[in-house]
């Protein structure tokens, strides 16, 4: 008999597979499968670079707003540019459970890759990584970019705010979006 309790996943990587640009230069995706391509299916609709420049929308409102009481820090991080650090003081920030639409992805400056759908990757690095994840319940309330170990948090700790190289983010869940 087991005397102790399983931990709580936090975040699990399934899988990791190397991706080399040169060869496959697409993100393509496959009904829900994100796949990396040196050529498209002849179905696949391929986003172009303008509609991912017009992905960023400062029309979308939605949430709460908040006062950003003075810049907390400021640095040069080539080759993706300047990360700025805000302060909110003691405000209670508060962030809704979103399903994620075009829309929503495009308030946070991202596109939405839809099924059968591809983006034809640029970047000065050829060589990348692509990780799947299988995060648990408690997978919010945990940071590893804060150096707590595995302590949770009292809030919901917003991840993208550490993302500070060029990501593409895939759900592959049949019921969720």
């Amino acid at each position: 008999m087991q005397g102790y309790f399983d931990p709580p996943l936090f975040e699990l990587s399934l899988a990791e597979q190397q991706v080399d640009l040169a060869d496959t230069p697409y993100f393509y995706n496959d009904n829900g499968t994100p796949t990396y391509v040196k050529t498209l299916p002849d179905n696949a609709h391929i986003i172009s670079e303008d509609a991912l420049a017009d992905s960023s929308s400062e029309t979308v409102l939605f949430g709460n707003e908040y006062f950003i009481s003075k810049i907390a820090n400021v640095k040069d991080n080539p080759p993706y540019g300047i990360e700025t650090e805000f302060s909110f003081d003691d405000q209670n920030l508060q962030y809704e459970s979103l399903w994620v639409t075009q829309e929503i992805a495009n308030a946070f400056g991202m596109y939405l890759v839809d099924k059968k759908q591809a983006i034809k990757v640029s970047s000065s690095i050829n060589q990348l990584s692509q990780v799947q994840y299988q995060y648990g319940a408690f997978a919010g309330h945990w940071s590893p970019y804060l150096n707590i170990g595995n302590e949770l948090l009292t809030y919901i700790s917003m991840d993208l705010e550490h993302h500070d190289f060029p990501h593409i983010f895939a759900s592959t869940d049949e019921t969720s979006p």
